[in-house]
């Protein structure tokens, strides 16, 4: 079953505000399926010009006292296809991976505008997302719950759009 989502396109534009993310998506299979239609994390490394971009929760991590909010779906029709359009800005900023102590945490600016190849994950189920209402012996955070309601990742790759 993992096969019914189908990343066809990836295209990345820089409009000089924001980067523009195209992903178009390819449901092969005869039920609606339902899509990740926002980025969960996004990654760059800035050597190989390469961003990654997760529309999934399997690689988040819950921290303590941080508000979890739950991700925007789509749906995808049957034998159908959609575009996802994703505006995301030019530069990330992140904490600086630095081998010495500092007094402060340092920030680094990632130009991921400059991104020559782009790599999506697209996470995806035949069933729309909600909260389970039974009361459970283990009850599982929302986290666990996405994580377990997805049934597959769709991946693709791209780039600038030419």
């Amino acid at each position: 079953m993992n096969g019914d989502l189908e990343v066809v396109r990836v295209e990345t534009q820089d409009d000089g505000t924001n980067l523009i993310v195209t992903i178009e998506l390819r449901n092969k299979s005869q039920r609606t399926l339902h899509v990740y239609a926002e980025p969960r994390n996004i990654q760059y490394d800035p050597a190989t010009k390469r961003l990654t971009i997760y529309l999934t929760d399997r690689q988040t991590k819950e921290m303590m006292g941080s508000i979890f909010r739950r991700p925007r779906l789509r749906a995808v029709d049957a034998n159908g296809t959609t575009v996802l359009t994703l505006k995301l800005p030019r530069e990330l900023t992140r904490l600086a991976q630095t081998a010495e102590k500092q007094p402060a945490p340092q920030f680094e600016k990632l130009a991921i505008h400059e991104a020559e190849s782009v790599e999506v994950h697209v996470a995806w189920s035949d069933r729309p997302f909600y909260t389970d209402p039974r009361p459970k012996q283990t009850k599982r955070t929302p986290l666990e719950e996405l994580v377990a309601w997805e049934k597959g990742v769709g991946v693709g790759t791209g780039g600038p759009r030419k």
